[in-house]
C-alpha cells in the first residue's frame, strides 16, 4: 500500500473514533455498548447502494456509527481482500458500528456474522436484474 492509501486509512480511523465519540454523546455511552455491530450484506450488482442508504439511515435512529472505510471485503485501493483480512475487518468492528460488504455463506464468516451482538441485513435480487446490471 502507498503513501497516499497508508494516509487516506490513518484518516478514515481518526474520523471513526471521533464518529463514536459524537455518538457515545447524543446517545449515551451506555446505549452504544448495547448497540449491535450492524453489517450489511449483498451480492454484487444486487443492491449495495440500497443497502448502504438504510445502514446510513441507522444513524439517525440509534446509536449506530457509519466509520466511513470501504466494504469489509475490499481494501483502500478497492482490491480484494483475503479471507483472513476480511474476518479480522468483521471481528474488529466494534459495538454500534454499521459496514456493509459481499460477504460469502461460507465458514468462518458464518460464525463471525452469527455471533451474539452481530446483526446482519442481507439484500438480494432477482438473479435476471442481476444479469441486466452487470
Amino acid at each position: 500500500m502507498n503513501v497516499y492509501y497508508n494516509l487516506k486509512s490513518w484518516s478514515k480511523h481518526r474520523r471513526w473514533e471521533l464518529r463514536r465519540m459524537a455518538a457515545s454523546v447524543r446517545w449515551g455511552p451506555d446505549a452504544l455498548r448495547k448497540a449491535p455491530v450492524v453489517l450489511g450484506n449483498a451480492m454484487p450488482k444486487s443492491g449495495s447502494h440500497l443497502i448502504i442508504q438504510v445502514l446510513q439511515g441507522l444513524t439517525h435512529l440509534g446509536p449506530f456509527i457509519n466509520p466511513g472505510f470501504p466494504p469489509v471485503n475490499r481494501s483502500e485501493d478497492n482490491s480484494k481482500l483475503p479471507d483472513v483480512s476480511i474476518l479480522g475487518n468483521i471481528r474488529r468492528m466494534r459495538a454500534g458500528d454499521i459496514a456493509y460488504g459481499y460477504i460469502m455463506a461460507k465458514e468462518p464468516f458464518i460464525s463471525a456474522l452469527t455471533a451474539q451482538g452481530r446483526a446482519t441485513i442481507f439484500v438480494y435480487r432477482d438473479p435476471r436484474d442481476m444479469i441486466i446490471s452487470h
